[in-house]
Formats: structure tokens, C-alpha cells, sequence
């Protein structure tokens, strides 16, 4: 019975770890207040055409090839774009715009700590994505 009790116990505060370490998520003002700061950056980039026709969730996005010897989260086939939170993209006036109504090549700018997962393909955390 202790042993049944201890495994519980651990499982639970593995659990409690977890989820304490996960990254805070911000709201479309917080995030606006951390980009005119300073706290987080922005970067343009342009709507792929590897996105999925159900326009759910993450997405991809493709930079300048100029900028491939500058940014680690360049890809010739596209970065992925991960939401922290809501994968909702708005626009200037902060609608959100329907991701059917994007097309290849759209202008984003996407919000974001500025830091990329050496995956394949490159991963970013978006925070927030607005058409450019």
C-alpha cells in the first residue's frame, strides 16, 4: 500500500512540475505592451503555402531568402509557427480574421521572444500574428 501511495505521490509532482514550468501566455494587449517595451520582438513574414486547408491550429511561414544566413529559424520549406494559446490571427484593428481568408504570400507580423527550436522544420512561439 505505501508503495501504491509513494508512486501516486511522485506521479503527482511530476505532474505539479510540469505544469509550473510551462511559459506564461499573454492576451493580444499584453503582448502589444511587451512589442512597444521592448520585452518581445516582431518580425515580418509571409503566409506558406503548406498550410493546411482547414486553417486550424500552427502554421507555416516563409522569410526573405535574404535572411538566411542571418536568422536560425529560417527554412527554405518554411518555419513552423506554433500559437501560445489561441491560434488566432488578427488584424490592423484587432479582428480576428478567418484563416480561409489568408493567402499564400500574406504579409504577418508575428510577435514573438525571438528564440527558435532546432527542430525540422525551425519552430517559432508566436504570441501574437497580425497581417502586416
Amino acid at each position: 500500500m505505501k508503495r501504491v501511495f509513494s508512486v501516486i505521490l511522485a506521479l503527482a509532482m511530476l505532474v505539479s512540475l510540469a505544469a509550473c514550468s510551462k511559459a506564461p501566455s499573454y492576451t493580444p494587449e499584453q503582448v502589444e505592451e511587451m512589442v512597444e517595451t521592448g520585452e518581445m520582438g516582431t518580425i515580418q513574414a509571409f503566409y506558406s503555402v503548406r498550410n493546411a486547408e482547414d486553417g486550424k491550429g500552427d502554421f507555416y511561414v516563409q522569410f526573405n531568402s535574404a535572411l538566411e544566413n542571418v536568422f536560425d529559424f529560417y527554412s527554405e520549406d518554411g518555419t513552423l509557427v506554433e500559437f501560445d494559446g489561441k491560434a488566432v490571427v488578427y488584424d490592423k484593428e484587432g479582428n480576428e480574421v478567418p484563416r480561409s481568408e489568408i493567402k499564400y504570400g500574406q504579409g504577418l507580423i508575428i510577435a514573438f521572444n525571438g528564440e527558435a527550436e532546432d527542430t525540422d522544420p525551425p519552430t517559432i512561439k508566436a504570441y501574437k500574428v497580425t497581417l502586416a
